[in-house]
């Protein structure tokens, strides 16, 4: 009798440390890996590439920067946008939109995770420009007459100040005529005019980014006597009778 009493007395107690062991708390930072890597900060763009000309932005772009941990997960991440300050924003993900005018330089961005860890500072190049250049034209009729036409020269002065000017395109009556390439910020194409018809110069100006600006201008002239002087049967005429043709070019067209 006494010897089982003690059998259940040796497995009650037993029982009852195996209870206590059982709902001790278990210290999970004993048993843990320590955390002493830095996150992973990646960047992307919307949209992805750059939709000008010459890796220039003509448009507002969307920037997404994600931060991941796979201990104990991030934290803060930081970022400073070309001409501003460093800022900071609590989590794993921010989205930042840039709808600058003109914004060249360094996107720069690290995050710092919940055990401290800070990772290098990273950097992506950004380009925007979203403004077309600025178009002063003029033009200038030259002295003539009506057998050797009258030169006129067209002037564009073409003004850019973020990517800068790349090249203009010189249009007479919608059809291109000639493109000139550079920074400028002159740019000239002259041709001939022969007078009695309305016409329209005009300019596509290019800047690097891809950004163009179009400006026209209409000329408007009637001279009855010259539409008769540019007949084919007068040019005829004229073949026959050269010293005609000296003293018509020595007369001074305006």
């Amino acid at each position: 009798m006494k010897k089982d009493m003690l059998n259940r007395t040796l497995v009650i107690g037993v029982v009852l440390v195996f209870i206590s062991l059982i709902s001790m708390p278990i210290n999970v930072s004993s048993i843990s890996t320590e955390d002493i890597t830095p996150p992973v900060t990646t960047i992307s763009f919307d949209p992805p590439y750059p939709d000008g000309e010459n890796g220039w932005y003509i448009n507002d772009v969307n920037v997404t920067l994600n931060a991941t941990d796979d201990i104990s997960g991030g934290k803060t991440i930081y970022y400073k946008i070309p001409g501003d300050d460093w800022k900071n924003h609590s989590g794993d993900s921010i989205k930042i939109l840039l709808d600058h005018d003109c914004l060249m330089g360094l996107i720069e961005f690290y995050s710092v995770d919940n055990a401290g860890n800070q990772e290098e500072i990273k950097s992506v190049d950004i380009d925007i420009d979203q403004l077309p250049p600025y178009i002063q034209l003029s033009y200038e009729v030259k002295e003539g007459n009506p057998i050797e036409g009258w030169p006129i020269v067209i002037t564009a002065d073409v003004t850019d100040n973020c990517s800068g000017m790349d090249r203009v395109e010189f249009f007479l009556n919608g059809g291109i005529q000639a493109v000139v390439s550079g920074s400028g910020p002159t740019y000239s194409w002259g041709f001939k005019y022969y007078g009695d018809l309305e016409i329209t110069l005009g300019v596509n100006c290019f800047d690097i980014a891809g950004n163009c600006a179009y400006y026209e201008l209409p000329i408007k002239n009637s001279r009855s006597s010259i539409q008769l002087l540019m007949h084919p049967l007068f040019f005829r005429f004229l073949e026959r009778f050269p010293l005609i043709v000296r003293f018509l070019n020595s007369i001074q067209w305006k």
